[in-house]
């Protein structure tokens, strides 16, 4: 009896540490939290970003400005629209995990809101970008080298899944990502891979050079491009 009871305690040992190590996330990049999408302050997350804000805020450069918050979001409801590129008429989309530029539709991979606002310590204000799929904008593996790939993801509350919105004052909009702007890397906006316009084309973290294909605005239905430049 005594040797059954020890087998049976092992064996419920092992089964327990599989199942813990079959529920962890498979990303890299990712929280171990696993409670999904936080909604509304900081008070209302259940697991802040755990990004350590500099003593000096990063300077901007000139002709850029911070966005109180991104132009698609509503208290009311979350409100979906796509993501244009000027630079080649084509909307951020999600195929199999990676963020690229398409031909714009309306397919849920391609509509996005912003959600869960998260604010620092230093007042700066960030944003998930969540697409219609319920996949948020990322950067792969939490990377802040200069041509990190985006990537869409579930919703964790991982410093790389936050964005904050600059603008040029022409109505263009510059994503600025959370993990790369409070840290050392001068690449923290997001732009289209070598400036490329074509379909496929990667979206990856840059820094802020004023050329067109990190210019983004959010476009309503049937209305497809915003301020196209070629």
């Amino acid at each position: 009896m005594l040797k059954r009871l020890k087998r049976f305690t092992v064996g419920v040992a092992v089964l327990a540490t599989v199942l813990a190590g079959l529920s962890g996330p498979a990303f890299a990049g990712s929280s171990t939290d696993p409670s999904g999408v936080p909604v509304g302050d900081a008070a209302d997350a259940p697991s802040p970003p755990a990004v350590t804000v500099p003593a000096v805020r990063r300077q901007l450069p000139a002709g850029f400005q911070w966005a109180e918050q991104p132009n698609a979001l509503t208290a009311a409801a979350p409100e979906f629209r796509n993501i244009s590129n000027p630079n080649s008429g084509r909307c951020i989309g999600i195929s199999t995990g990676l963020a690229g530029i398409w031909d714009c539709t309306r397919n849920s991979d391609q509509l996005w809101t912003a959600l869960g606002r998260w604010c620092a310590t230093d007042g700066l204000c960030w944003w998930h970008f969540e697409n219609d799929n319920g996949a948020c904008l990322g950067i792969w593996g939490g990377s802040t080298d200069a041509g990190a790939r985006a990537v869409g993801y579930s919703c964790l509350t991982h410093e790389d899944q936050y964005w904050r919105v600059l603008s040029d004052g022409r109505g263009h909009s510059y994503f600025a990502n959370m993990n790369a702007f409070y840290s050392s890397s001068p690449a923290y906006i997001l732009g289209t891979n070598g400036g490329l316009q074509d379909n496929g084309t990667q979206i990856v973290l840059f820094w802020p050079d004023g050329t067109y294909n990190q210019r983004w605005c959010w476009v309503v239905t049937n209305e497809m491009k915003c301020g196209y430049h070629a």
